[in-house]
């Protein structure tokens, strides 16, 4: 991550003439003291660059530290065991740096994810155009914009194969798009219970078993996913 990444346009030039004002003020220092002459006057004016220069570094700091927090709670969620804790921390740390500029491809591509995390489709797509156009052929990015265009899919085609399970051409579209869904791990329990679903869909009874459990440890009271784990167990297993 860019050492100034997450800060405004007017911290970044807080920064940089906190820094020139700091380097000046050190010059005329070192200028009185060679000639010997009265510099005490002058120290009290390093208080002004320090607190200009102090303030972005703590807003990059704590932007940096959010991040972290962030990859940790998105590792824990994709987790075989994920920590229901998890959503909470992630919910926090996006919050505190939604607002926040970022020119780090990297970076975007983690916000995103954190945002389809929490169900928010709108800013995940907002902030991957924004990595993709810094660097367009950003994989990461790209498999990122591949879900959002994919997730959608979802529910239409495992509609389509529900209503006719003979359509082959509708089963394979919709293990395509479980496949480019889950590309990107997925770790919002709703969307968890659209994937298991399908795959119920497509015959693939114990993944989707798998899948709903999962989305049940994040969110033991997702009404949609308690429905569809009674409605799996009660279904016969395929032979």
């Amino acid at each position: 991550m860019p050492t100034l990444d997450g800060l405004y346009p007017f911290e970044k030039l807080m920064l940089y003439l906190g820094a020139g004002f700091f380097v000046a003020l050190a010059f005329a220092l070192i200028f009185l003291a060679l000639r010997s002459k009265p510099f005490v006057k002058l120290l009290p004016f390093f208080l002004i660059p320090v607190l200009m220069m102090a303030w972005p570094s703590i807003q990059s700091v704590e932007f940096s530290d959010n991040a972290v927090t962030i990859q940790k709670s998105l590792d824990s969620l994709s987790s075989d065991n994920p920590d229901p804790a998890a959503s909470a921390s992630l919910k926090v740390a996006v919050g505190n740096v939604a607002a926040r500029p970022s020119s780090d491809p990297a970076t975007l591509t983690l916000l995103a994810r954190a945002s389809l995390a929490l169900g928010d489709t709108k800013a995940a797509s907002a902030r991957i155009e924004q990595a993709l156009a810094i660097d367009p052929k950003f994989s990461a990015a790209a498999d990122v914009k591949d879900r959002l265009e994919a997730q959608p899919k979802l529910q239409e085609l495992t509609k389509r194969v529900e209503a006719d399970p003979k359509d082959e051409a509708a089963k394979q579209q919709l293990q395509q798009t479980i496949a480019t869904v889950k590309k990107v791990p997925v770790v919002n329990p709703a969307t968890l219970t659209e994937v298991a679903n399908a795959e119920a869909a497509v015959g693939n009874k114990p993944q989707a078993t798998t899948t709903v459990n999962k989305a049940l440890k994040i969110d033991p009271k997702l009404t949609q996913a308690v429905q569809l784990k009674q409605k799996l167990a009660a279904s016969p297993s395929p032979q």
